[in-house]
């Protein structure tokens, strides 16, 4: 089974990706580990909503007008906090009722989302990526977009042939 763009994991950029991609006549399929309910994290985010007009993304449901931000950085559990200026513009949004909205624009753009799967690892050969294996299944794709997260397994599956970092700091 051929596939023209795969992309692993309904992050954000992914999605997105999918969406553009399919609007230009790729065939695109997003594979995601988890099922739509546990699909990315239950906090909130704050965003420009400039950003979305550009891309063309409704704002989801239940935004509102931040007042203050917090945010807790990788491996640290201390939240900073920052007063936002009273003429500040920026919405916090749910990040799973966002990523959900992004799923619903991918999909009407026709990208198939397949929930509950799993990628276990790259095909890589002649130091390329061809593809992913699903369930011991080859599925070979022109492109292969990672958007499984910051910790993705598949990042450091290619670091050494690829020559990138492989852990952030």
């Amino acid at each position: 089974m051929n596939y023209d763009v795969v992309i692993i994991g309904a992050g954000h950029g992914g999605l997105q990706a999918a969406k553009e991609l399919s609007n230009n006549g790729f065939e695109v399929t997003v594979y995601e580990k988890n099922s739509p309910e546990k699909v990315s994290y239950d906090w909130r985010d704050d965003v420009e909503p400039t950003v979305f007009e550009e891309l063309k993304i409704i704002l989801p449901d239940n935004s509102r007008k931040t007042g203050r931000t917090s945010f807790v950085a990788p491996f640290s559990e201390k939240p900073i906090y920052m007063e936002k200026e009273e003429n500040a513009t920026e919405w916090s949004i749910k990040r799973n009722i966002f990523v959900l909205s992004l799923v619903k624009s991918a999909e009407e753009a026709g990208a198939e989302i397949k929930f509950n799967t799993p990628v276990e690892s790259l095909i890589i050969e002649n130091n390329e990526v061809k593809g992913v294996i699903i369930k011991n299944e080859k599925i070979f794709a022109d492109l292969v977009i990672d958007s499984s997260g910051i910790d993705s397994v598949f990042r450091k599956e290619v670091a050494k042939i690829f020559n990138i970092t492989e852990k952030y700091e």
